[in-house]
């Protein structure tokens, strides 16, 4: 999930890796949703979710090529994260635009109603 276009920049880019702040801001605290991404295995399929509120979007899939990781290597734009000291990483290849997205919203209401 990228809510931004620039969310990491260069090899961080949203298309070739997942990637996360290893700690909150100001404390040695993780978040599990943060740590999901040490879960990640090599072969994995990522759906990529992209966009605020209504207009979020799933957009297409990549395969995942390395199991996730933490680095002490940064994202080129790490926006509101610049304050962390290490990252979570799975880095992906292949990544196939899907021929019609689907908001996500549509995809909850569609799950809801069967």
């Amino acid at each position: 999930m990228s809510r931004e276009e620039k969310h990491g920049g260069g090899e961080w880019s949203f298309q070739k890796c997942i990637w996360a702040p290893s700690h909150k801001k100001g404390t040695n605290n993780k978040w599990l949703f943060w740590e999901n991404i040490l879960n990640v295995r090599k072969n994995d399929i990522v759906i990529h979710l992209r966009g605020k509120g209504e207009e979020a979007a799933f957009i297409g899939f990549s395969n995942v090529i390395s199991d996730g990781y933490e680095t002490k290597d940064r994202p080129p734009h790490a926006g509101v994260w610049e304050y962390a000291e290490s990252f979570y990483r799975a880095d992906l290849s292949d990544f196939t635009k899907f021929e019609f997205p689907r908001k996500l919203k549509d995809f909850f209401s569609i799950i809801k109603m069967t």
